[in-house]
């Protein structure tokens, strides 16, 4: 016997294709009426456990089901009568016509093929979900680890400043109330830095001279300082905070114990086209001091690794000087 069926088929390819954009259409309405939202309900909400994943699969029973019936509905219509999958016509060799309907089992074949169809389509869902949500809370995560890292200005320094205005007041009072008004300054750009990750060179370099100014009022001529940076690579963008970091670790550990006073040198240069180094060395102090225990470079190093990856790196050296070396990329 020839059969019919597939040759109608054959003849009838974009009617087939239509039919098919239709159950494709048919399958993803099923899925977003009616699984997307229990998912988003059954197990995006309440977690993922064994006996959510048993709901998923109970529920997606009836909804196979539907699904299968919906499409044989599709294919009852009279557009895609000629080649109804649910009748399939044969014809013998004297020429006589004989239709063959589809059985129970067959039906029971095609609703499990939906159901499986089902289950694969809520794995992909919630795997894409659980996927953009746990980039959602690793971003969430650097953004606030940054914030921390962000927000540390020495109390130490805090101390001194202010014991240092109080000493102005009675001495120079024009004098305190400049470095008052340098204070909130520094900290107005420390509490922006809290939402701002990154800022230029050149707004790090105004930051850090407020602080080395009102510094400077404590150590007088002990504390010297040498600026090298290059004009050309003022707008580019470090971690907000990060020179200033390091000048406080260079004052507290290296010119401040020292009875002779010491110095710092500053330096930013190119290095190639793609990168750029920040560097800041300081003398060490006669006698060894603790240095204490690395909260402020640890820092650094961190916010370097969430923001920049392997981009960027950090060295330190400590023999004759204090020296540390940020290579970072350019903007």
């Amino acid at each position: 016997m020839t059969d019919l069926f597939l040759g109608k088929m054959i003849n009838n390819k974009p009617l087939l294709l239509l039919r098919i954009l239709c159950e494709s259409i048919a399958l993803l309405v099923i899925c977003h009426v009616f699984i997307r939202p229990f998912l988003r309900l059954g197990i995006l909400r309440w977690g993922l456990s064994i006996s959510s994943i048993a709901a998923v699969f109970i529920y997606t029973i009836p909804i196979a089901i539907v699904l299968t019936l919906l499409m044989f509905a599709i294919g009852q219509t009279v557009v895609f009568s000629e080649f109804d999958i649910a009748s399939i016509q044969f014809q013998s060799n004297s020429g006589e016509v004989s239709s063959r309907h589809m059985s129970t089992a067959a039906y029971m074949i095609v609703a499990g093929q939906n159901y499986i169809i089902l289950l694969f389509w809520s794995a992909l869902y919630l795997s894409w979900h659980f996927y953009r949500k746990r980039n959602e809370l690793t971003r969430e995560l650097e953004v606030t680890r940054l914030k921390q890292l962000a927000n540390q200005i020495n109390p130490h320094f805090m101390f001194n400043t202010l014991n240092s205005i109080r000493a102005l007041v009675y001495s120079d009072q024009n004098k305190a109330a400049e470095t008052i008004t340098q204070l909130s300054e520094l900290l107005r750009v420390h509490m922006h830095a809290e939402v701002e990750a990154l800022s230029s060179l050149e707004q790090e370099r105004e930051l850090a001279e407020n602080y080395l100014q009102i510094e400077h009022l404590r150590l007088g001529d002990r504390l010297q300082l040498k600026w090298d940076i290059e004009e050309t690579l003022l707008q580019e963008t470090i971690p907000s905070l990060i020179m200033l970091t390091l000048l406080e670790n260079s004052v507290k550990y290296g010119v401040a114990p020292s009875r002779k006073g010491g110095w710092i040198t500053i330096t930013a240069r190119e290095l190639d086209s793609e990168h750029f180094c920040l560097q800041v060395t300081n003398s060490l102090p006669e006698k060894k001091v603790e240095q204490g225990n690395g909260i402020g470079l640890g820092n650094i190093r961190k916010r370097l690794e969430l923001m920049y990856g392997e981009r960027a790196t950090m060295n330190v050296r400590s023999d004759d000087n204090f020296d540390v070396l940020l290579e970072l990329p350019k903007k």
